[in-house]
């Protein structure tokens, strides 16, 4: 089940990336050098949550459901931040915000599920890894399931099924982590 975990993760992280670059798109007005700049955000907070997960130290059967479960209870209230970052930033309507604010907003909105994310990985990567696995192996799955959520996000824009449905699936997928690694935790006792 630690495969299917590592599936799940890469497939709610490109769908959550793909959720939250789409917001940040329409809160910004289109300016493309967000994109770049959240996507280092993105890799950035991922690395700072790989290194909590060090620190902490404490990948077991209840640390992934847990972080699984915080992922999924923070996604919808990211999208909503973005969506009313324009109020919260006093912008002036039609107005780009100053690029400070545009540069917190991007900072702020990916940072926790990049954090929860790259410790997630890190987590189930290691317990994938205690089961004579290796981690090119979790990588591996993990990349897969990056390509189907990649594959799912092209296709939701095709038939044009709105972000916020996107945003709550992904959240779905992801409580889908937590019973899947539950389910997998209690049969092996």
């Amino acid at each position: 089940m630690n495969t299917l975990s590592l599936f799940i993760i890469g497939l709610i992280s490109i769908l959550g990336q793909v959720v939250l670059l789409r917001e940040l798109n329409v809160a910004l007005y289109g300016v493309e050098l967000f994109y770049i700049l959240a996507l280092g955000m993105w890799l950035l907070w991922s690395a700072a949550g790989t290194w909590i997960g060090s620190r902490v130290n404490a990948a077991s059967t209840w640390t992934v459901p847990a972080l699984f479960l915080l992922r999924a209870v923070v996604l919808l209230p990211d999208v909503f931040f973005i969506r009313g970052s324009r109020v919260l930033f006093a912008g002036v309507p039609g107005a780009y915000l100053p690029f400070y604010h545009q540069f917190g907003i991007v900072m702020l909105a990916v940072s926790l599920p990049g954090v929860l994310l790259g410790w997630l990985f890190r987590d189930c990567a290691r317990l994938y890894c205690k089961s004579g696995r290796t981690l090119a192996a979790a990588y591996t799955v993990e990349c897969a399931g990056g390509v189907v959520g990649g594959l799912l996000a092209t296709g939701f824009l095709l038939w044009g099924i709105p972000n916020l449905t996107i945003a709550v699936l992904c959240c779905v997928l992801t409580l889908l982590g937590v019973v899947l690694f539950g389910v997998r935790a209690g049969s092996t006792r």
